[in-house]
């Protein structure tokens, strides 16, 4: 995961994060064709507040009956 536009934010960062996604999907493509990697991989992109939710489970709620 990358995080972009953490404070200060820039006007540029969407178009910064879309032209690393590409460059990442280009260097993968790169590799494939050499033989050096048989992975995939695909890239999502969201621009925008996030909220972010942490759970703990305490030992009472991960006791059997």
């Amino acid at each position: 995961m990358m995080v972009r536009g953490h404070p200060p934010a820039d006007p540029l960062d969407p178009l910064n994060a879309l032209r690393t996604a590409i460059l990442c999907q280009e260097a993968l493509r790169r590799k494939r064709e050499d033989g050096r990697t048989w992975f995939k991989m695909g890239v999502a992109i969201h621009h925008g507040r996030v909220y972010l939710a942490r759970f703990i489970a305490g030992r009472a709620s991960c006791t059997r009956p």
